[in-house]
């Protein structure tokens, strides 16, 4: 489930990036997204292993589980934010569809 999350999620994520940034900044911006996206990907596991070498073994994945569900309300509040931003500064362009007429 979390793969399948994942996969549907850095496809709108790496779609939406030149519709936000300037034209000449989009390679920049996609390298940001990808050096955040590693930065994450080195830290989370050594989180995840501090977590479970560090609570009891009756509790199992209880903490590990409890830090994946803080980590996806602090991505949920960064969407929902970024659509705040979206729909106040940038005329709600992540919303809008193309139809191919240039406008």
């Amino acid at each position: 489930m979390v793969g399948l999350a994942y996969s549907i999620y850095a496809a709108a994520i790496w779609g939406s990036i030149p519709y936000v940034v300037l034209p000449h900044t989009v390679g920049t911006a996609f390298g940001m997204a990808m050096a955040v996206q590693n930065i994450g990907l080195s830290f989370a596991p050594s989180i995840v292993a501090y977590i479970k070498d560090n609570t009891t073994r009756m509790y199992g994945y209880y903490y590990v589980e409890a830090f994946f569900i803080l980590v996806n309300i602090v991505g949920l509040s960064c969407n929902i934010a970024l659509y705040y931003v979206d729909i106040k500064y940038n005329n709600g362009i992540l919303d809008k569809v193309d139809k191919g007429d240039g406008l």
